[in-house]
């Protein structure tokens, strides 16, 4: 029965990693070496293509009789044929802005297609109409260009202004 299954006890998280392990999607050379007081010595990292997906592998660099250091590798390979659009962090915290000014900085956010094909993109005003509704309908969230076309391998920003009424 699947209740006694030892595969079955290992997490999702594991059995990924054993299959990033298992299909050589990352390789790590030299595997050990020896670093004399005062010298280095370069590790070369390479993610090989194989698979569609995002790809993680935690790595352990143990120094004997002295601390390791754990890495996590995390890789993204989409096919040929897409688009991949991106930004640096999946929150953006926008800068601080001094109350009774005319209007607020702009803050640019970085948006990337590591794809291979043109990706077109629009951001979706919905939120931020109602955010600032909510705000007596006064204009505190601003954000250009709202849409566009990304080229492959490229990157663009997209500027937001931000201009508080009042502090929250």
């Amino acid at each position: 029965p699947y209740w006694c299954d030892e595969k079955a006890l290992t997490d999702d998280r594991e059995t990924h990693f054993s299959w990033v392990e298992e299909h050589s999607i990352y390789d790590i050379q030299p595997r050990n070496g020896e670093i004399l007081p005062g010298d280095f010595l370069h590790v070369k990292m390479t993610y090989h293509h194989h698979s569609i997906g995002t790809h993680i592998l935690p790595v352990v660099f143990n120094v004997h009789d002295g601390r390791s250091v754990l890495m996590y590798l995390k890789a993204h390979s989409v096919a040929p044929n897409v688009g991949c659009l991106s930004v640096r962090s999946s929150v953006v915290s926008l800068q601080p802005v001094p109350l009774n000014v005319e209007k607020g900085t702009t803050q640019p956010v970085e948006l990337t297609n590591s794809g291979c094909i043109a990706a077109p993109w629009r951001i979706d005003l919905q939120s931020i109409f109602h955010f600032n509704l909510e705000n007596y309908d006064f204009e505190v969230l601003s954000v250009y260009p709202v849409e566009g076309v990304l080229e492959p391998q490229s990157s663009t920003f997209v500027h937001f202004t931000f201009t508080p009424l009042e502090t929250k």
